[in-house]
């Protein structure tokens, strides 16, 4: 209501002592305005046009660009440390020699012998 009369019109009729009352009343309009455009502008700033780019940077260049590169690196350095290990394997094998201790190793009939033990057996059965 106050705003349609204007303040000289309402400072005419009321007289003096509602001037501390329009003038927090006018401050009262204006900081609701200003919180209206704060809260119009935010909601502009959700649009999904303002976040469809951002959300395409975050997620599609680190998932598809810098994923794969990535997984390059690491496909990479792993085929790199697979063939070093080999190299080194082989190398030790080669330089070192292995001693065998004939305790520990286990007593294993060879293949030659197990044929001949299981012939022996057929013979026997048939005879």
């Amino acid at each position: 209501v106050i705003s349609e009369m204007g303040i000289v019109k309402v400072y005419e009729l009321c007289g003096q002592g509602t001037f501390p009352l329009l003038h927090g009343a006018e401050i009262l309009h204006l900081a609701m305005e200003l919180s209206l455009m704060t809260l119009t502008d935010t909601r502009k700033l959700m649009y999904c046009s303002n976040i469809n780019p951002i959300y395409v940077d975050l997620v599609y260049n680190a998932t598809c660009y810098n994923g794969v590169q990535g997984l390059g690196t690491i496909v990479t350095s792993l085929f790199v440390m697979a063939f070093c290990s080999m190299i080194i394997v082989t190398l030790r094998a080669s330089w070192q020699e292995i001693e065998n201790d004939d305790s520990d190793v286990m007593k294993t009939p060879s293949l030659q012998h197990l044929r001949e033990e299981q012939d022996s057996k057929c013979l026997c059965t048939i005879l």
